[in-house]
């Protein structure tokens, strides 16, 4: 699945150079959930708060502008998108607009490699709803560690140490 996906955002890509179009134009790619791609013998998602569904891929590409190869170890989330791109796009928002907002912009990351901010120490993610009696967890991520709780589980709790187990999986 990953060959395909690099093949196909490839092609986008090598499309967009064709063209004549890429220096003006901003490429992004995510998701709104991983997929297990045969991880712990699953294929597609399912309940639970492993990281093979919890991180999803984010790329973005804007040549001329964003250093091409860059990657960061900052906990990053999607709801680092809207600021990011009203960033980008220079639309003007108000301190009190930017101070509701759950997530904050990665301009700064990209471009420089670092936040220009201090940056959240966790992230956090959810699954499941009671009325279609699908476990529902809640997962918070920090580097060192994730902790998950089942509330249609009957309260299950779980600690992972991630600096021990670095493919930590729930």
């Amino acid at each position: 699945r990953i060959a395909q996906v690099d093949f196909n955002v490839g092609r986008v890509l090598d499309h967009l150079d064709a063209l004549g179009l890429s220096e003006n134009t901003l490429v992004i790619y995510t998701s709104d959930h991983g997929e297990m791609a045969t991880e712990l013998g699953c294929w597609e998602k399912a309940a639970g708060s492993y990281d093979a569904i919890a991180r999803v891929p984010f790329l973005m590409r804007l040549p001329g502008v964003f250093p091409p190869g860059l990657e960061t170890d900052l906990l990053t989330s999607n709801v680092d998108l809207f600021p990011t791109l009203v960033e980008l796009a220079a639309v003007p928002m108000t301190d009190d607009v930017r101070a509701g907002l759950d997530g904050a912009s990665l301009v700064d990351v990209v471009l420089r490699g670092e936040a220009a901010v201090p940056w959240r120490q966790e992230v956090f993610g959810e699954f499941g709803f009671k009325q279609a009696n699908i476990r529902r967890q809640r997962m918070v991520r920090t580097k060192g560690a994730k902790y998950v709780f089942d509330e249609l589980g009957g309260g299950e709790e779980e600690l992972f140490d991630a600096e021990r187990m670095p493919s930590v999986e729930t």
